[in-house]
């Protein structure tokens, strides 16, 4: 059976990676993780709420929907998440001047950031495309 701190770290994962990643960087996962545990109710779904939505979740859909090829075979060649993770790092201005989360349902948002990855993915002999 699987414990209560390995289900909301598979949660956490599944809904946030990115601060997933960013929380192991500073081996606070597991803190992050025990805080919620004494809770009561049990809070699977609020583990990830106020951290809700994304950054790599926004531009996960974005790749996916916009770059459909690249997003595939990221997919296939298992980097999708380390790709994702360094988009992030590359659009990290523009979610900063359109105040990520706030607007992030403004199209110029959308524009700038199809255009950022765009740049990213044409410097792209490194990443394989």
């Amino acid at each position: 059976m699987e414990s209560i701190e390995a289900r909301l770290r598979q949660r956490l994962i599944e809904v946030n990676l990115e601060l997933y990643m960013l929380l192991e960087a500073e081996d606070e996962v597991d803190s992050y993780v025990k805080k919620f545990i004494n809770e009561e109710p049990f809070p699977l779904d609020q583990l990830t709420a106020a951290n809700y939505p994304s950054k790599f979740s926004y531009l996960k859909d974005l790749l996916e929907q916009e770059f459909k090829e690249v997003f595939l075979q990221f997919t296939i060649t298992g980097i999708l998440n380390y790709e994702l993770l360094n988009i992030c790092d590359a659009c990290e201005g523009i979610f900063e001047l359109f105040a990520f989360p706030e607007d992030e349902d403004s199209r110029w948002l959308r524009y700038a950031l199809i255009g950022s990855v765009a740049e990213y993915l044409e410097g792209g002999s490194s990443h394989g495309i």
